[in-house]
């Protein structure tokens, strides 16, 4: 816990810097955006949103979601590997650059981190959508059971 001096301290250093205006706030909103990878928003300004729905509707076609949590999942799976997609395109052109990647310098760390870490996303909501449309296809398949069983015993 912050004793009282500390939290005054910090109140004066909050009033010496940082945005003020609305003006700038506008501007700064965007410092995030020099590659995108820690944007909040999936879909850059800069990016294709054609080409998003595009994706969308392929993961979509793939997955076939039933539900809201289905859908929640798929959702996820495709922002994760837009973003995905996002870290290996710039990876991509630092080494068309002739730059070369060094990877020992800490912003590649830093990506390789990223990549990981969105991978494991991608896999973890896969999981958890093959495991809800396994749910629902053994729901499905016992209840389609339960009725042919069911009509079998009625005497007509």
């Amino acid at each position: 816990m912050a004793t009282e001096k500390q939290i005054q301290a910090n109140r004066l250093n909050g009033l010496k810097g940082g945005v003020k205006t609305p003006e700038g706030k506008a501007v700064s909103r965007w410092n995030a955006l020099s590659h995108g990878f820690y944007s909040s928003s999936v879909l850059l300004f800069s990016e294709n949103h054609f080409l998003m729905n595009e994706y969308r509707e392929k993961f979509y076609a793939d997955l076939k979601p039933v539900g809201a949590m289905e859908t929640i999942l798929v959702e996820r799976i495709i922002a994760s590997s837009w973003r995905l997609n996002r870290v290996l395109q710039t990876e991509k052109k630092f080494n068309r650059n002739g730059d070369g990647v060094d990877y020992r310098y800490s912003v590649w760390e830093k990506v390789s981190r990223l990549e990981t870490t969105l991978e494991r996303q991608i896999y973890k909501a896969l999981h958890e959508l093959q495991n809800l449309q396994k749910a629902r296809f053994i729901a499905a398949s016992a209840l389609a059971d339960l009725s042919a069983n069911s009509s079998s015993l009625d005497p007509e």
